[in-house]
């Protein structure tokens, strides 16, 4: 008797939107010849619409296991060699920062492997140490091979203790041999650095596209040294002139968890905007507030926000722009 289910009829959770998301059903299969027919729901029929897709199929009898597909698909492997200056033992926090949902991940990179995990659960022994070289550490599960990934790295003795340095050579491959190398970066940073991964890393043409915070920094920090910006004018003085840029105003650590942008980057990246003449350094920025108080009510529709709050908040951010 062929065994028949409907997915996707409703949306999963109130805060689903774009998210990937695993669904199924349990089944008896006898050793025979199966055929598997994947068909939409009638257009008649209400469905969630972000949803009428489908990425991967997984046929297990663990039927308690999490799905994970990447074991099956391309995978990605690291090999660190540390430099000399670390203080102490320490380990790798990686913010990873991707381009769809699921938005974001947090990893404790050790001698262990990785850890989807803010610090890692097995303490200092597999903390990395001065002039070390790792086996080749799989770094897959941090990865979304369809869209890439924008990584912070920082050396820390615990998620809210951030190590002054670190000095590192990474190697990335696509198999853990030498042969299989991709990449090589090294970097001496007091404070953290980024290392952009894009999409079909492994290949030639994406080679420069597979590269460092400060890499870019200086490529686009050429091109804006070598205009002729205007001489006349000033900087904004009664209304302020803003850049929406994921740079703070100051070099130092201004939060307990989130490490200090590299000097080096810091200045160069700054050079390059302050051509422009904003005043993120001189003015308050205001937040978010308006946006995130009109929060869409109904995800079917980006005009369904809550008014009066934002009306609310409207008035505040006013007050304070005085």
């Amino acid at each position: 008797m062929p065994k028949r289910s409907f997915f996707d009829r409703q949306r999963k959770s109130e805060y689903v939107d774009i998210d990937y998301v695993w669904d199924g059903f349990d089944v008896n299969l006898q050793q025979a010849t199966y055929r598997i027919v994947i068909s939409k729901i009638d257009k008649d029929v209400q469905y969630y619409f972000f949803t009428r897709a489908i990425d991967c199929i997984l046929i297990t009898d663990q039927l308690n296991e999490k799905p994970d597909n990447s074991p099956f698909g391309p995978q990605l492997y690291l090999r660190i060699s540390f430099g000399s200056g670390h203080e102490k033992p320490f380990y790798i926090h990686i913010f990873a920062n991707y381009y769809r949902a699921p938005w974001y991940g947090h990893y404790a990179l050790t001698n262990a492997g990785l850890e989807q995990n803010v610090q890692p659960s097995q303490g200092e022994n597999v903390f990395f140490i001065n002039n070390q070289r790792t086996s080749w550490l799989n770094i897959t599960k941090l990865m979304y091979f369809d869209s890439g990934v924008n990584l912070t790295l920082s050396a820390r003795y615990s998620y809210a203790q951030i190590a002054p340095r670190l000095n590192a050579k990474f190697e990335f491959a696509c198999a853990p041999d030498e042969k299989s190398v991709v990449k090589t970066i090294e970097r001496d940073v007091l404070g953290s650095m980024r290392i952009i991964i894009p999409p079909g890393f492994e290949k030639p043409e994406n080679s420069e596209k597979f590269t460092t915070d400060i890499k870019l920094a200086e490529k686009y920090g050429k091109i804006a040294d070598n205009m002729k910006w205007p001489k006349i004018g000033k900087k904004p003085q009664i209304f302020p002139f803003f850049i929406s840029a994921n740079l703070p105003t100051v070099p130092e650590q201004i939060s307990p968890v989130v490490a200090a942008i590299d000097r080096k980057t810091f200045d160069r990246e700054w050079k390059t905007l302050d051509y422009f003449g904003f005043s993120n350094k001189e003015k308050i920025i205001l937040s978010s507030n308006v946006w995130n108080a009109g929060l869409r009510k109904d995800y079917s529709c980006y005009s369904g926000v809550d008014i009066a709050e934002v009306e609310n908040w409207a008035k505040v951010e006013a007050e304070q722009f005085k």
